[in-house]
């Protein structure tokens, strides 16, 4: 026989949701559903239909509520019509006044499925258990009878004892007086044979052994099933548990009085059974339950519960905080909360969700809840859950990726943008510029220039006063240039002090040819760096598109070759660039390339310039200077390749070998003419000089050319020595432990003065010749001349003046007490074998 049930709920979604739950059960005729809308119905329905087993009622109802409707049933007095609780509203207090208006469970929509089905399940146990112990009840009233009509009291009694041993829940009976009367086996299985007495009575104490479940408080006498009994009232109560020998055992436990023919109670019988194992499984699903709401209450992404029509029916904590809707009765539509330019997109992928539920619907970018910080970046994600019973809706998860949004666009730009200057680097300036070139390809009406520009004498700045001041002084130049540009004009830095700018939609040349006269006056005034006037000045290439441009790098190169033009031209220029460049610059290549050759193929010489000593007019050392025997060019001075072996590197090698060929040279000439103290002086480039091994390297070459250190003297430029002086001190004071000299070359030339060079370990100056040559013209150039040699005498320097021409120069710098001399009134550059035989001669002048 199928167990009856009547729903009463005035929402037509709650009938749907039970059918669908139960819906094999009632196809099976396990379970039979009658729905009615409101309490008076529920009245009327169980007047006409005894049959129903188990109520499940609302409590807000139209006119008549489930709490007015329990107070209805009790006045029935039906023990075997159970009644269970639904509502929306599951705070403590609801809950309590439906238990005490006589609810036999309550349950919170909405509906949990496994919560529904288990407890249908337990409510309709109860029901079976009630009329079971009703069953017992009336069979005890039958024995009773019979025994009253003295009708085999005995084989009653064992009849009703087999009966009650095969019930398989635990049955035990008191009498009117309180006193334990029987227990079944099954009682006996659960409570213990301690619990029996021999002559089969039960144990007084076992009243005693009730806690309440929570507490293990004994449980209040007053409302224990069994006491309830012997007032006339059957009760099932589920939170009592058997405190027995340490043990504790939670029951549910239901009592029924047993009256006699004059309606008093004769005995009360209680039905129990041990419920361990499902208040385990209830426990279990109370923490999961417990885990997965804190999971949900403690999570940083948003969760939300929309209806078919998109408005809010559930919010997590961190949702509700963020939309700023606190309110649980709140149900506004989600797309309020959708900027105004996302909300189509928004509103489409929810309608894609409605439609396709096997799938979930990902926006991966959503601009949701206006905060200080303005609109926050969400991941979106839709899944319809309307066919699961307990959700009923599309579940929203939101996760927030504004930082990783911040962060992305962070690097986008880092990876455009010079980190110092913030101006676009190269990759954007490509960007940008193939973008102009398309466009100029399309219309070359809109024509566009590009401008190549390199800071000159930043090296020195940048060198002499740190790297913090070079780096302000790009940053002050970076926005000297961009106060110079047009609107949508484009600067970036490409690299150490080279910037590039784009000209969009000019006119002609001459717009870019002012633009860059612009950029380089603005570059000209002085810098306040480390509360000094910096001046530094800009070469500036220009090129334009020829024809239709290849590429960006194409357009980029010409005017980097125009710039380098113009830097040749003697610097603070500006040049335009012309076809004809090219070849200057594939001349410089083969240069280069020829360059690199020279020392395999043996083409450079070292030439010898006599250094003269005034005093006695004897040769007292050679300058070795460099030729090149180029196989198609003929001699080729150092003027001719010296700056393009500076600027490959290729000074490097050939200094060294210069120097080893010098030493060598110098040693067979001190062997073979014994009579001259001789000495080698040798020009260290900038970039010799920045070698880590310098000296070690000097050393090697001293010992391979078995030289004594103090017949070398190496030169170094007063530029040199005050890019980096704490670096030069060192370098050269590791140089001086070896006894080597050292000399300045072309002093005067440069920013330097004595008393900052006082502080090296100096030991002569070589006067520039163009101090020497205007001495005669020029009587300031003179007193030049006359300060540089008395200051040096007074500091212990040896003075040399460069580029003695004349006998009138000679007398001049014998009468300032100068102690050599050096030009072509001596020689000029010679070779190894005119030089040995200028010293064969012993000439004098």
């Amino acid at each position: 026989m199928s167990a009856k049930v009547l729903v009463v709920d005035d929402e037509p979604t709650q009938q749907l949701l039970i059918r669908k739950v139960f819906r094999k059960r009632i196809q099976q005729s396990d379970l039979a559903f009658d729905f009615v809308s409101n309490g008076i119905e529920a009245l009327e329905r169980l007047q006409s239909h005894p049959e129903i087993d188990l109520i499940l009622s609302d409590i807000r109802m139209p006119l008549m509520d489930g709490l007015t409707l329990l107070d209805h049933l009790a006045a029935l007095e039906r023990p075997t019509l159970c009644t269970v609780i639904m509502s929306a509203y599951g705070d403590m207090d609801s809950i309590r006044t439906a238990m005490n208006r006589g609810a036999f469970d309550f349950l919170t929509k909405p509906l949990n499925l496994d919560d529904l089905g288990i407890t249908v399940d337990r409510a309709l146990q109860h029901v079976q258990q009630v009329r079971q112990t009703l069953a017992i009840a009336e069979q005890a009233q039958q024995a009773r009878e019979e025994l009253s009509r003295q009708i085999a009291y005995r084989e009653s009694e064992q009849r009703l004892t087999q009966f009650l041993d095969a019930v398989p829940v635990g049955v035990f009976v008191i009498d009117a007086t309180g006193r334990p009367y029987y227990a079944n086996q099954t009682a006996n299985q659960i409570l213990g044979q301690a619990q029996v007495l021999p002559d089969g009575r039960v144990n007084p104490e076992l009243l005693t052994g009730f806690r309440q479940a929570e507490t293990l408080a004994d449980y209040p006498n007053d409302r224990l099933p069994i006491v309830q009994a012997l007032n006339g009232n059957s009760t099932t109560v589920d939170d009592v548990v058997l405190h027995l020998d340490e043990r504790v055992i939670p029951l549910e436990v239901s009592a029924t009085p047993i009256v006699d023919e004059r309606g008093q109670v004769e005995y009360a019988i209680a039905a129990f059974q041990d419920i361990t194992q499902r208040k385990q499984a209830e426990a279990e699903r109370f923490k999961f339950e417990k885990r997965f709401r804190a999971l949900i209450e403690n999570s940083l992404d948003l969760i939300l519960v929309l209806d078919v029509n998109g408005c809010i029916q559930y919010r997590s904590p961190s949702a509700a905080r963020a939309l700023g809707v606190e309110s649980k009765s709140a149900t506004q539509p989600f797309w309020e909360f959708v900027h105004a330019d996302d909300r189509n997109l928004m509103l489409h992928t929810f309608k894609y969700a409605i439609e396709r539920p096997d799938e979930k619907q990902t926006l991966s970018e959503l601009r949701l809840c206006p905060s200080e910080r303005g609109w926050e970046i969400f991941e979106i994600t839709f899944s319809n859950l309307l066919h699961e019973p307990v959700v009923q809706g599309i579940v929203v998860n939101a996760h927030n990726i504004t930082a990783r949004k911040l962060a992305e666009e962070k690097l986008l730009h880092d990876a455009l943008h010079d980190a110092l200057t913030n101006l676009p680097n190269r990759a954007l300036f490509f960007e940008r510029l193939s973008q102009v070139i398309a466009r100029y390809r399309r219309h070359s009406s809109d024509l566009f220039a590009v401008l190549f520009l390199d800071l000159d004498r930043f090296k020195l700045v940048n060198d002499s006063l740190g790297h913090d001041a070079g780096d302000r002084l790009l940053i002050e130049a970076a926005q000297r240039l961009q106060d110079c540009l047009r609107e949508g004009d484009t600067v970036a830095r490409l690299g150490g002090d080279e910037f590039a700018l784009l000209l969009e939609s000019i006119e002609g040349l001459a717009i870019a040819e002012a633009i860059a006269d612009r950029c380089k006056a603005a570059l000209e005034a002085p810098f306040e760096l480390n509360r000094k006037a910096i001046c530094v000045s800009a070469s500036i290439g220009i090129a334009l598109p020829n024809g239709m441009p290849d590429s960006p790098s194409d357009i980029l190169r010409n005017a980097d070759t125009a710039m380098y033009h113009a830097k040749a031209l003697g610097k603070s220029r500006r040049a335009v660039f012309a076809p004809s460049m090219y070849a200057q610059n594939l001349a410089t290549l083969q240069l280069e390339i020829d360059l690199r050759r020279a020392l395999e193929l043996d083409e450079l010489q070292v030439y010898y310039q006599p250094i003269v000593l005034l005093a006695n007019g004897q040769i007292s050392g050679f300058e070795a200077l460099i030729r090149w025997q180029h196989p198609e060019q003929g001699c080729l001075n150092p003027s001719s390749f010296i700056e393009l072996a500076e600027e490959s590197g290729l000074i490097v090698p050939i200094g060294w070998w210069l120097c080893r060929q010098a030493c060598q040279q110098l040693h067979t000439w001190q062997r073979q003419f014994p009579h001259y103290s001789l000495t080698i002086n040798i020009n260290l480039s900038g970039r010799q000089f920045s070698q880590p091994t310098l000296a070690e390297q000097v050393q090697t070459i001293l010992q391979e050319t078995a030289l004594t250190p103090q017949s070398l003297k190496l030169e170094i430029t007063e530029t040199t020595i005050m890019e980096s002086p704490e670096t030069v001190r060192q370098t050269l004071a590791a140089l001086k432990a070896m006894n080597v000299q050292l000399n300045i070359d072309d002093f005067g030339t440069g920013y330097s003065s004595l008393s900052r060079l006082q502080s090296f370990p100096i030991d002569t100056l070589k006067i520039d010749r163009s101090f020497v040559t205007a001495m005669a013209q020029d009587p300031q150039n003179l007193e030049i001349v006359r300060a540089i040699i008395s200051m040096a005498d007074s500091l212990g320097i040896d003075t040399v003046a460069e580029g003695v021409e004349t006998a009138a120069q000679l007398e001049q710098l014998r009468a300032m007490n100068c102690k050599y001399g050096q030009g072509y009134w001596f020689a000029e550059a010679l070779s190894a074998e005119r030089a040995a035989a200028l010293l064969a001669e012993q000439r004098c002048w």
